[in-house]
Formats: C-alpha cells, structure tokens, sequence
C-alpha cells in the first residue's frame, strides 16, 4: 500500500491550475532542449541558502516529467536535512547515505511514490559518524541512477552550506538554480553561480519562486 503524498508541496495540484503548469511545462522544455547533441539525462536543484524553494521545485519538475511517461528518479542528497521523505510519506531508514557506503544494493534502497513512473531515493540513515564520501562515489551513483531511469533529479543542499553539493554539480548533465522572489539576496545569489561555474556546473536556468503573476484581462 503506497503512502500518501503531502500535496500541499505539490504545486501542480493548486490554483491556479493552468499557470502552475505552464511554469513547470516550460521549465521541462527549458531542460529538454538544452543540450541537442545528447539529451539531460540527470539535473541537479539547489539554491544559494536553505528556504528559496528548491525541493519544492524538485518535486514538482520531477512530477512533470513522470506525467509525460517518463521513468523518473528523484533523489534527496540533502543527507543533514531530509525532507522528501516526509513529502511523499515514504521511509527514510534506507536511501542515498546507505548507498554511498555500499551497505545496501540499488533494489533495496529504491520506493514507489503514489505517482506512476516516479520513483524516491530517499537521503537514508547511516550509524555512527558523519559519512564520508567522495566524487568516486557521487559518479558512480549519478551513473548508475541514469542507467536505471530516463531522467534523475537531484534535490539538493543549498550551494553556500554544503561542500557536496558541488560533488553531485560537477556529474550532473546541468542544474536549474531557485531563488525566492523579494527574498533571496542578490550577493548570495552571485557568489552560490560561481560556485558552480568554477566547478564547470551546467546551470541550465533559473526558476524564481513566489513571483507575483499579473492576471491579463481580455477585451
């Protein structure tokens, strides 16, 4: 029996109905068009700091993909602070840590969600010490999740507070960077870019969160 899922994260599912899709539509095209030569097969979403909405994000595109009949992956790498479990009333005991130290195989950590081809890795619960963990590991986890799936998406930490971050940039196809609308400071925003720019990170766009839409009344 699959858990339910906490819509109130789920933006497809609100009103307006049409402009929440037509944002995520046009974020899916944005990501599918752009690399011609190869398709983006994986897409990392962060953000500069903690609270601009990326997770929100992740979920959301992640859906939009899986609507389309395509096998989606959605991975929480934010190992300190979890949170996809929770949205998606999955379990957290086994995921993406428990991988990383070879405790587990792929078909152990793996969950079904309540959408159709979406499926959770969660972030997992490792014992002991903070777990250490390398790009060797990062690669091999990008590599085979793109083996497994049509397309992975990443939620991330925020740039600016986790180190990993960068490891799991560096083997992504691209990454779509969140900011929060009146919220989100210019500086942050500049320094968590070159960030990723130093690293050679994709950024493939920006999704702005919170931003007022004006309603066009037609005559």
């Amino acid at each position: 029996m699959q858990a339910s899922t906490n819509k109130s994260a789920l933006l497809m599912n609100t009103v307006p109905h049409n402009q929440v899709m037509d944002a995520y539509r046009s974020l899916k095209l944005k990501i599918r068009l752009s690399r011609q030569e190869e398709p983006i097969r994986s897409v990392l979403i962060t953000s500069s700091v903690r609270g601009e909405g990326k997770t929100t994000t992740a979920m959301n595109i992640a859906v939009a993909f899986a609507r389309e009949s395509q096998n989606v992956l959605l991975i929480d790498s934010d190992l300190q602070r979890p949170v996809l479990h929770n949205l998606f009333g999955r379990s957290n005991h086994i995921g993406l840590a428990n991988l990383l130290v070879g405790e587990v195989e792929w078909s152990e950590a793996l969950q079904e969600t309540s959408f159709d081809k979406l499926t959770l890795l969660s972030a997992g619960n490792v014992s002991g010490s903070a777990i250490d963990y390398g790009t060797l590991q990062v690669k091999s986890i990008v590599e085979r999740a793109k083996q497994l799936f049509d397309i992975v998406i990443i939620d991330s930490p925020a740039v600016l507070e986790s180190v990993d971050t960068q490891l799991f940039a560096a083997e992504c196809d691209g990454a779509i960077f969140v900011i929060r609308c009146n919220q989100t400071k210019q500086s942050k925003a500049k320094e968590a870019v070159e960030v990723l720019q130093r690293i050679n990170a994709s950024v493939l766009g920006v999704v702005m969160n919170d931003a007022k839409i004006k309603k066009v009344t037609r005559k």
